[in-house]
């Protein structure tokens, strides 16, 4: 039973930053919820991979319009895909993975 004690830790670690943020940080239901959802937690890592590539294929005079829109985008999403009711999380993932898919 030992052996499976450093594989477990390392899903923990994995876990803990599959995603773009640190998820050992999240606050808001949105970024619980992506943490908690592997697809959820893919798909964010994409985003923050095309979010670099656009970033870095901009003209630096125009970086500053890609940087506010991601902000933008950032701040709307707990407009888009609101808090459940505390017994169905579906919802919230259903809305973030569309909300990501459409991005």
């Amino acid at each position: 039973m030992q052996k499976f004690i450093p594989f477990a830790a390392l899903a923990v670690c994995a876990t803990a930053h599959a995603s773009s943020f640190n998820c050992a940080k999240a606050t808001t239901p949105q970024e619980k919820t992506i943490c908690a959802s592997p697809e959820l937690s893919a798909m964010d890592d994409h985003m923050a991979s095309a979010y670099k590539a656009a970033l870095a294929a901009t003209p630096a005079d125009m970086a500053a319009l890609v940087r506010q829109d991601q902000r933008d985008w950032l701040k709307l999403v707990p407009l888009y895909c609101p808090i459940p009711s505390p017994n169905e999380l579906q919802p919230m993932v259903d809305c973030l993975k569309q909300d990501y898919k459409s991005r």
